[in-house]
């Protein structure tokens, strides 16, 4: 969306707004509708943690979507690059784990066809295809790689790394595999 639908003032701190459509045709008005709505959330919001709640929407659909507010958080910039790449591709997902979240953060599930295109590790100042996430300060961020050949999901590798969150700084990691290279940028910074 190009700007808010609902109104020019706003007293909330955080606004998300979702229009879930079937694309029909070419213009947007051809579109079906299924949800259209609004949240909002502020230091005033009662919950501490994960929030899930279905939104019904027109024509028999519904969504659900989990909210998680994590007070005295960091944000956590994963930056992932893919070095040495079989010829047939590295089918890679990543997921991730903050604290108070028992849900698992799916962040990319794919075929990685080509080095580095996930992101850039080697240019900080790179931020394309990078995933952001909150984690509560003091607490650890972990990511869950689960990588194999493109053709030969059977003998899939499962990696699993650790970072304690930290208000500012990056931590640089490597993970060696027999079919290629992970390399792991995490930048952190304060949310104020």
């Amino acid at each position: 969306m190009a700007g808010p639908k609902r109104g020019i003032y706003l007293q909330a701190q955080a606004l998300i707004e979702f229009d879930l459509r079937i694309k029909r045709g070419a213009a947007e008005d051809e579109d079906l509708q299924l949800i259209d709505g609004a949240a909002t959330f502020s230091e005033l919001t009662p919950f501490h943690g994960v929030y899930t709640q279905r939104i019904p929407g027109d024509h028999g659909a519904a969504v659900d979507i989990s909210l998680a507010l994590l007070r005295q958080a960091v944000e956590a910039r994963i930056q992932i690059g893919i070095r040495r790449i079989p010829a047939t591709g590295l089918s890679l997902s990543l997921s991730c784990f903050v604290s108070r979240i028992r849900q698992e953060i799916k962040l990319f599930d794919g075929v990685v066809d080509k080095p580095g295109n996930l992101g850039v590790v080697d240019k900080p100042g790179n931020l394309e295809n990078s995933f952001v996430v909150a984690v509560v300060v003091k607490s650890p961020l972990a990511l869950k790689f689960k990588v194999a050949r493109a053709d030969d999901m059977g003998n899939a590798v499962h990696r699993f790394r650790g970072y304690p969150a930290r208000v500012h700084g990056r931590n640089l990691d490597s993970i060696p595999l027999d079919f290629g290279t992970i390399e792991v940028q995490v930048s952190w910074a304060n949310l104020d």
